[in-house]
């Protein structure tokens, strides 16, 4: 009976990120139908190869070109951009320049030392370098314009963004490959990264790429259900990602196959509430591509208005400070019973959110109630305690005792009394993935032991352990250690 290439592939590495040099020889004679053993093992060679047309991913792949090496940059979307694409395109690190890691940490002090330094001390140098070969970026006037910049702020901006790397990238030999997914690692008989096996979506074609070295630039797990129950919880699968529909954990797969270790912060992401049941864009990778990705930022902001509020899980008890942020509400939702939670606002508060609205009419779950007790009883899911629960706030609000909550509320002390009362149910959306493979400050992937992978990088989010809990910038991070991994690389082959 005849081995066939998809069954071959389901048996050995390859479905589970890497694959040995000698299972890529069967598979590539299984593909070309050949009985002997001279299939030639590489459709295409190279110094540098990419997996991952993502900010950090398509900015490494240019500085390597530049500096005359052979690059092929393969992508799994139809165009270059991924994650970028789908955010509000703000280059910039939280708090103000010039940035330093003492300043980054007095607002986040879970940032790695090493990491956050490497971040600090290199984001002003990766804005001149695009600002120096005329990319499209515009002082960021919501941030420090002196020294944040937007890539876009819509997604025809950030298309014309990727469209000039483009230019500039097959003006120096570089090769972009879209709608082709890495599928796996080559190693080498010691184990050591020589390539990738890589497959075109649309005709199922194999493309064996040998590489010095290699770049997993493909984003975290935030698009694949059974990952994130793996990393966040039990119920995590009902967690929404905001994010591209190509962020399948693809990278962390491989480089934990290829002996990369975890980094920290496995379980921590950044986002924010995310209406339930989810709202559109439902991603496809094949339809409506452009259409959702445009959508994700309006999806992304519904839940700001959350820290005014008081949030509940469905036993009917507040479980995190509002007034500490959306985004940190949003990763307590994660951890919640069954995955979701209820804001509760009184009119007051609920006639200056126009978001209430938008999530209704979009098919998000909203209650009213001209009292507590009849907006509890309206609730799918929410327990009879809830009205209990925001009493007990209201009186620790109005007279000032704090000995009555048992979960702080440093600031935004509204009481909630002023009917009707609305409750609209979240879900935590996801659109970057805190934790993934570690790595050091050039990007170098690390093994069980902390010692570098040879020739194999990995950037945020494909890699992790940045920050922790508290966000501090998702495009810089991809930008900066884009540069770092690009310019080891570099240096390295001279």
């Amino acid at each position: 009976m005849t081995l066939q290439r998809r069954e071959f592939m389901q048996a050995s590495g390859a479905t589970v990120g890497a694959l040995t040099i000698g299972e890529l020889d069967k598979i590539k004679r299984i593909d070309e139908h050949e009985e002997t053993d001279d299939a030639e093992r590489w459709d295409i060679e190279t110094d540098y190869a990419v997996a991952g047309a993502s900010l950090g991913g398509c900015i490494s792949a240019l500085i390597t070109a530049e500096n005359g090496l052979d690059v092929v940059l393969l992508e799994k979307g139809p165009e270059t951009g991924g994650t970028a694409l789908s955010s509000a395109g703000g280059l910039y690190i939280i708090g103000d320049g010039p940035y330093d890691l003492e300043h980054m940490q007095e607002i986040a002090p879970d940032v790695d030392n090493d990491l956050g330094e490497a971040l600090a001390n290199n984001f002003t140098e990766t804005i001149e370098y695009l600002q120096e070969r005329d990319f499209p970026v515009e002082p960021l006037p919501w941030r420090d314009p002196d020294y944040d910049v937007s890539i876009g702020a819509s997604y025809e901006e950030r298309r014309e963004f990727f469209d000039h790397f483009e230019n500039e990238f097959e003006g120096h030999g570089g090769e972009v490959y879209t709608d082709t997914p890495a599928k796996s690692l080559v190693l080498d008989t010691d184990g050591t990264p020589v390539g990738i096996l890589a497959e075109n979506r649309e005709t199922g074609e194999l493309l064996s790429v040998g590489a010095s070295d290699i770049l997993l630039a493909v984003g975290g797990f935030q698009a694949e259900p059974g990952m994130k129950v793996q990393y966040m919880g039990r119920d995590a699968d009902n967690v929404a990602h905001r994010s591209a529909p190509t962020v399948t954990g693809d990278g962390l797969r491989m480089a934990l196959a290829a002996g990369g270790r975890h980094s920290r912060s496995m379980g921590r992401f950044f986002g924010h509430p995310a209406p339930w049941p989810p709202l559109p864009p439902q991603y496809d990778i094949d339809e409506h591509y452009e259409e959702d990705l445009d959508l994700v930022w309006a999806q992304h902001s519904l839940g700001f208005f959350t820290s005014d509020t008081v949030m509940l899980n469905h036993h009917g008890n507040r479980f995190v400070d509002e007034s500490r942020g959306s985004d940190i509400i949003n990763q307590e939702i994660a951890e919640q019973p069954q995955g979701y939670a209820f804001s509760v606002l009184d009119a007051e508060l609920s006639e200056e959110i126009d978001d209430i609205e938008t999530i209704d009419e979009q098919g998000g779950n909203v209650w009213e109630g001209e009292s507590l007790d009849e907006l509890v009883n309206e609730v799918d899911g929410l327990a009879a305690r809830a009205v209990h629960t925001i009493e007990q706030f209201n009186t620790a609000i109005e007279e000032d005792d704090d000995t009555l909550l048992t979960i702080p509320r440093e600031s935004e002390r509204h009481p909630i009394t002023d009917p009707p009362f609305t409750a609209v149910q979240f879900t935590a959306g996801v659109a970057q993935t805190h934790g993934g493979v570690d790595i050091d400050t050039s990007g170098r992937v690390l093994d069980c032991s902390g010692s570098p992978i040879q020739n194999l990088y990995a950037i945020p989010g494909t890699a992790g352990g940045v920050t922790r809990f508290t966000y501090v910038g998702s495009l810089c991070q991809l930008a900066v250690f884009g540069r770092l991994a690009a310019e080891h690389v570099v240096d390295s082959a001279s």
